[in-house]
């Protein structure tokens, strides 16, 4: 008796993680992420670094040149902190010398931080339609005049 529950209750696990996936990540609207960010640019990768000891979160504190930005105090060059890229996950977005990417982000602790993985950052040549509706003058005065419902 105590063979069969046993039994059991490995084909229940077994049945029951057959459908479990690895990987979700929440995908907010370009309106979301537009509105919730502080800083939103493309932006091409001209040298990193390693980020400040004191600093768990950031591995790399990278400078990259503005191409076109759409929010934020505008600068040629913009310094943010990137985090650790475990490869393989959702959205994966390892640091590439020379590579353009899109940033959305906002400051934490006095700093822009750039999290590549199931975040809302990414390689801006495969995003170029997004790119083009942020370029879009009525799309930015519609995402900032009118508010979306917070879930």
């Amino acid at each position: 008796m105590k063979l069969m529950r046993i039994a059991a209750l490995v084909v229940i696990v077994l049945v029951g993680g057959y459908h479990s996936y690895a990987c979700s990540c929440a995908d907010p609207s370009i309106r979301q992420k537009f509105r919730s960010s502080g800083l939103v640019f493309v932006g091409t990768v001209i040298d990193f670094k390693d980020a400040p000891q004191n600093d768990k979160t950031f591995l790399y504190s990278v400078t990259l040149h503005v191409e076109r930005q759409w929010k934020g105090t505008r600068q040629k060059e913009i310094k943010v902190l990137w985090a650790w890229d475990n490869p393989g996950m959702c959205n994966d977005l390892p640091l590439i010398k020379g590579e353009h990417y899109l940033i959305y982000t906002s400051r934490e602790d006095g700093a822009y931080g750039v999290y590549p993985d199931c975040g809302t950052n990414y390689f801006a040549k495969y995003h170029s339609d997004e790119i083009a509706k942020l370029n879009g003058f009525w799309f930015r005065f519609g995402a900032r005049l009118f508010p979306y419902p917070r879930l």
